[in-house]
């Protein structure tokens, strides 16, 4: 072997020994950025449905407390006590009486034209059920969250069951489903692809789309779906 020959082999060698960390630490650094976003996306959701499931039963709490009052008629009395409820729980924005499936009277006021909600869109167990419509209120046009078991009902705005701060450095995005029919109930973002119908109809857990990851996180008893996502674009930063 010419000497010219060995310096070559042994500058490539000396090249290699030094690029070869320096590649291998850059793609570990990439690895583990992909790590901690698809982690921090997954916290994410999970604390959303834990937070969800926390405000249904300050609501399920505030219903079953109302429920043992006995004047059910509309009275001061009554609509004292209704208050007291709302009032009790955080989560709970009002307390309002319906008969005949009419609401009558809240915590708040007396309503003149009674309203119906309809029928349920979701049934849950011990007489509990939810709604996700605009309340019976004049130019109030805003969908909120109903909780109830005859005779009350306790109103939530549906942004109090996705309130939760990403721990993270990330900007992540939350929305809230109805599994019933896959209906928008709450979300932090104004805009939302509608390419995650397609992946809860087929029970994906987790997909890609237009540049943003996807984590689904379902609770069956609840009724209900956290979807978080985030832009991957900081994925492509993270290799320099």
């Amino acid at each position: 072997m010419t000497s010219r020959k060995l310096i070559s082999l042994v500058s490539g060698v000396l090249i290699l020994a030094v690029l070869l960390p320096i590649l291998l630490s850059i793609y570990l650094a990439h690895r583990n950025a992909e790590h901690a976003f698809h982690d921090e996306l997954v916290e994410f959701a999970d604390h959303a449905l834990l937070r969800t499931d926390k405000v249904i039963d300050q609501a399920v709490s505030a219903i079953n407390d109302i429920n043992r009052f006995n004047d059910n008629t509309c009275s001061q009395a009554h609509a004292e006590a209704m208050h007291r409820v709302a009032l009790e729980y955080r989560y709970v924005q009002e307390v309002m009486f319906q008969e005949d499936e009419h609401v009558l009277c809240t915590s708040l006021e007396s309503i003149t034209h009674s309203a119906t909600l309809g029928k349920p869109d979701r049934q849950g167990i011990h007489g509990f059920n939810a709604w996700y419509t605009t309340p019976p209120i004049p130019d109030f046009q805003r969908k909120m969250v109903y909780i109830g078991k005859k005779p009350h009902l306790a109103l939530i705005d549906p942004m109090s069951f996705i309130d939760v701060l990403p721990f993270g450095n990330h900007t992540l995005n939350i929305a809230m489903i109805g599994l019933h029919n896959n209906q928008l109930i709450a979300s932090n973002s104004r805009y939302i692809s509608e390419t995650w119908h397609e992946a809860l109809e087929k029970g994906t857990d987790e997909f890609q789309s237009n540049d943003n990851f996807y984590v689904i996180r379902r609770d069956n008893n609840l009724g209900l779906a956290m979807i978080a996502w985030a832009s991957m674009e900081p994925m492509t930063t993270a290799w320099y």
